[in-house]
């Protein structure tokens, strides 16, 4: 990769700008945004091209999915509702093509840098969060417990912060080989704070991944002996046992999860959070099985989903997409947009796994599982998380 020669890389300011964002109200993510766009065009026009471009071919293929729900829109004559509801979604779009045209790159220490300032405005979140529950607590008197609705203030769900300190986690053990003894045990005392989060917040899908993804770095990234392993193995077991005895957000959802009679639909007048999912699950495979070659448009596969979902009990407080993005995909606008999604995936794990790069590797899985349970990248916070990332991983893998 070549070094950037310039004084100044503007591609690096506009990113720790937006290294910010899981702190930035949403009319602030959108100033960050264009600030970042701004200074990659600008630096582009101004220092020339520094390093290999990113192929055309790429820019296509990360782009082609975002287009085919466009054009199904437009073959329905359903364009300008299906703009509207694309609109969170367009810097997925756009940030492809940046890449593109910039063609700038960041070296390694410029990217730990910038990770650095993303898991700073985790803690500032995580803080915030911490501060904000126990004081509901105290203001409620009752027992304390996370927030686990929209973020106060912010309008983060709760899922997405999850993932933000997953992203943070996976950062702080993949570099703390690299620092001294006591960045060693900062980097441990982050670990913990954001653990404590995560099982706090009690998110299925994103404790499922951190586990899967610290055994696979345990067993193929980390070199220690089979004692170590087994200690650490043991150790993660007991965390995870005291966690379940302790927080009672996290036995709700693991009851939900094991109890065979939480597995129906949701007709009584609560339902939990898994039956909500099985509720939706159930009216939308029967509309992807039935419309899964060309998609049903953005606007009549909601639509489909909701008028099926009348049946049950809560209907009336919420209306409810796919909640998995791959179905939401094949439902809108068919197998090609599905398929496109998946070669783009396959293209970052490639690109991981070419360069060596165990962090690129992990975000793309940890995005992956959440595309199961989630429509991520249907809301702003999930998509300026997703190309955030993205973006830094892109800028700095581009191999002459």
């Amino acid at each position: 990769m070549k070094i950037r020669q310039n004084k100044i890389n503007l591609d690096y300011i506009g990113l720790v700008i937006l290294s910010f964002f899981p702190i930035y109200p949403f009319f602030i993510v959108s100033v960050a945004i264009f600030i970042f766009i701004s200074l990659s065009i600008y630096s582009r026009f101004k220092y020339g091209k520094q390093g290999k471009s990113i192929s055309l071919i790429f820019t296509f293929i990360h782009i082609c999915f975002f287009l085919l729900l466009i054009v199904r829109g437009l073959s329905l004559g359903q364009i300008k509702e299906t703009l509207n509801y694309l609109e969170p979604s367009f810097s997925l779009l756009l940030f492809p093509i940046v890449w593109f045209l910039s063609g700038n790159t960041i070296n390694e220490k410029e990217r730990n840098s910038i990770f650095q300032y993303f898991t700073l405005s985790s803690f500032i979140l995580g803080l915030y969060i911490l501060g904000f529950s126990i004081y509901n607590s105290i203001k409620l008197k009752q027992d304390f417990t996370i927030i686990g609705e929209e973020i106060k203030y912010l309008d983060i769900h709760s899922n997405y912060v999850s993932l933000y300190f997953l992203a943070a986690i996976m950062f702080l053990i993949i570099h703390m080989h690299k620092n001294s003894i006591h960045k060693k045990i900062l980097h441990i005392l982050l670990i913990g704070f954001f653990l404590f989060l995560i099982f706090f917040l009690s998110s299925r899908i994103v404790l499922i991944t951190l586990f899967l993804l610290l055994f696979f770095d345990l067993f193929k990234r980390i070199k220690i002996s089979l004692l170590k392993r087994t200690l650490i193995i043991l150790t993660c077991l007991l965390l995870v046992i005291g966690s379940i005895f302790i927080m009672k957000p996290l036995q709700k959802k693991i009851r939900e999860t094991v109890s065979l009679e939480e597995f129906s639909l949701p007709y009584k007048k609560f339902p939990t959070s898994l039956q909500v999912r099985l509720g939706i699950y159930s009216c939308t495979l029967p509309i992807v099985k039935d419309s899964w070659l060309l998609g049903e448009g953005v606007i009549n596969f909601e639509k489909a989903i909701n008028n099926c979902y009348n049946k049950y009990n809560n209907h009336d407080i919420i209306r409810y997409n796919s909640h998995n993005y791959y179905l939401f995909l094949l439902g809108s606008s068919g197998f090609l947009c599905f398929l496109s999604f998946i070669l783009l995936l396959y293209l970052h794990i490639k690109r991981a796994l070419i360069n060596n790069d165990f962090f690129y590797f992990y975000f793309i899985i940890s995005i992956m599982m959440t595309l199961l349970t989630e429509n991520f990248l249907s809301r702003v916070y999930g998509v300026v998380f997703f190309l955030f990332f993205l973006t830094v991983f892109v800028k700095s893998n581009v191999r002459d």
